[in-house]
């Protein structure tokens, strides 16, 4: 903000910041989209609201489909977005004359849809069968997230796909799965919970993607897996799980992180003596009402 015309103070680098100007971008502005796509994201809102031509280039762009989801929100919202790959540098031209109000629906929300996908499918496969479960969800999004549909058709989950909900079926035993997660970061704690009951070793790739989250991820799944009973390892930049037949309780701990919790609440699901799990308020961050549709 400061490079680009804005005057901010803050407490020693924390929040709160307060920023006494506006911003007054240049023609194109260089970002590197490593550690997240959000800053990319941010930039490409405020551009647009500010009107006129601009052109951000982002180098080492990570979780692209959130980028090429925000462009949609904002041509909805009447500025033009043009997004151009070469050379592994992602060229991001926005023309607008600021925003136009209109009407949109929003689509259900996959990184929370994906905790209950994987407990059906966890559920059907002999943990707690039923004749069918139902999760009432928008199909056919451009979230990143949706990924998880066909990450359990692979690894054997019955699924019957509808417009507006997905039905799981009982099926066979659920086997390990390959998956590289650098542009789903979000499905990671969900996925390591789905490895621990599918039979085999699954490997989750993109891992380097976790360690400036609520947490460092990593290591918060890490512990708490190690700590139920079960084997995983790091390996360069996978998750390393093997599946287990039993899980013992013990104390976890969120990190007072929102993901780190929903994970954590699903595989107690599956376990005759349910752990404990501490700061689960932090919840609320992405949602509020996680608990109250879990008893559900």
């Amino acid at each position: 903000l400061t490079t680009y015309g804005a005057h901010c103070s803050s407490a020693e680098g924390k929040m709160p910041i307060t920023i006494l100007s506006p911003i007054k971008p240049a023609t194109t502005i260089a970002i590197d989209g490593s550690g997240s796509s959000q800053s990319v994201s941010g930039w490409m809102v405020a551009l647009g609201a500010i009107g006129g031509s601009h052109t951000i280039e982002v180098a080492n762009a990570t979780s692209r489909p959130y980028i090429s989801l925000t462009a949609n929100i904002m041509e909805h919202f009447g500025a033009s977005v043009e997004m151009v790959d070469c050379a592994g540098k992602l060229t991001i031209k926005i023309t607008s004359r600021g925003y136009t109000p209109t009407s949109l629906t929003l689509s259900a929300d996959w990184s929370g849809a994906a905790y209950f996908a994987v407990a059906y499918a966890i559920a059907q496969s002999g943990r707690a069968v039923a004749e069918r479960y139902t999760l009432r969800a928008t199909i056919g999004t451009s979230q990143a997230d949706e990924a998880i549909l066909d990450i359990l058709h692979s690894v054997g989950a019955k699924i019957a796909i509808e417009e507006r909900e997905v039905r799981f079926m009982p099926s066979e035993r659920l086997r390990a799965f390959r998956y590289d997660a650098s542009d789903t970061p979000d499905l990671i704690p969900t996925l390591a919970i789905l490895a621990l009951f599918c039979e085999g070793i699954s490997r989750i790739g993109g891992v380097h993607r976790l360690a400036n989250k609520e947490s460092n991820r990593t290591e918060a799944i890490v512990e708490n897996l190690l700590a139920l009973g079960a084997r995983v390892a790091i390996e360069n930049d996978e998750l390393v799980i093997e599946g287990v037949a039993t899980l013992h309780p013990a104390p976890l701990r969120s990190h007072n992180d929102h993901r780190m919790v929903m994970a954590m609440a699903i595989v107690s699901l599956f376990m005759e003596h349910a752990p404990t799990i501490d700061c689960v308020a932090c919840v609320a961050k992405s949602y509020p009402y996680f608990f109250e549709q879990l008893k559900g």
